[in-house]
């Protein structure tokens, strides 16, 4: 009888024992190389360890929880491990939410768009049948996928967010739908005030509403771009691109 209790006491554990490790081995991992790989000007970094912000230097790791900071004279850029690059605009605030490891080693990475300007330049990993690298840049109620290598720019205020790709494409998912930015496209996002039509809870929340058009925009390079000024031609009067032509065949 003693025996045979041991026996199940024995089978009991051994199960527990297997559970335990098949679940140790599916835990994401934290160990990622994320690091601050160029400050310029007033640069600050919480790195979530309640100490508020703090004043930002080269090669910094930046970790899950972090938080990077510009003021009106800085420039920041975070490069990860395949060498893809965050580069944040004077003004611009962004969260590494998430920084993990997959089962498979993938690269999980979720950045939160507080507010400013932003470039990123991403090279994510495909792992055939296996899910690849995962990036997703959020902002207001908006979030970015970007399934392959990109270059683009997301431009967030109050009002308004700009999203602008140079090479590649990308998926965005708004409280309207979901929809892709394709290669030398850029799409306005006009952003909803309030969560719900004139607060009153019993009418329909609002939703953003957004736009995509031709970016005539030439692709910025790799180091500075955050100080490129911007230049639409697109923008420019009927009159005023007469007068261009004009000058130009003169």
């Amino acid at each position: 009888m003693a025996i045979a209790r041991l026996g199940k006491m024995l089978a009991m554990w051994a199960v527990l024992a297997a559970a335990f490790l098949v679940v140790s081995a599916s835990a994401e991992s934290k160990a990622r190389i994320v690091r601050l790989s160029e400050v310029q000007g007033t640069v600050r970094i919480d790195r979530a360890a309640g100490d508020g912000f703090d004043k930002a230097f080269l090669n910094l790791p930046v970790i899950e929880g972090s938080r990077v900071k510009t003021g009106k004279d800085g420039r920041a850029e975070v490069e990860f491990e395949d060498g893809s690059a965050l580069r944040l605009a004077p003004d611009s605030e962004v969260d590494f939410i998430h920084l993990a490891l997959g089962d498979d080693g993938q690269k999980l990475s979720t950045v939160q768009l507080v507010s400013g300007t932003v470039y990123a330049d991403l090279h994510p990993k495909k792992a055939g049948q296996k899910t690849g690298d995962q990036f997703l840049l959020n902002f207001s109620h908006e979030s970015v996928t970007v399934p392959e290598a990109t270059h683009f720019r997301v431009e967030l205020d109050d009002a308004r967010a700009t999203v602008a790709v140079f090479k590649g494409k990308l998926s965005a998912t708004t409280p309207s739908g979901q929809f892709d930015v394709a290669e030398k496209h850029s799409a306005t996002i006009e952003l909803a005030n309030d969560d719900l039509a004139n607060g009153d809870p019993a009418k329909p929340a609002k939703k953003d509403t957004f736009v995509i058009a031709r970016n005539y925009e030439a692709d910025p390079p790799t180091l500075g771009i955050a100080s490129r000024p911007t230049i639409t031609i697109a923008t420019l009067p009927p009159a005023a691109l007469a007068f261009r032509r004009r000058m130009v065949t003169a």
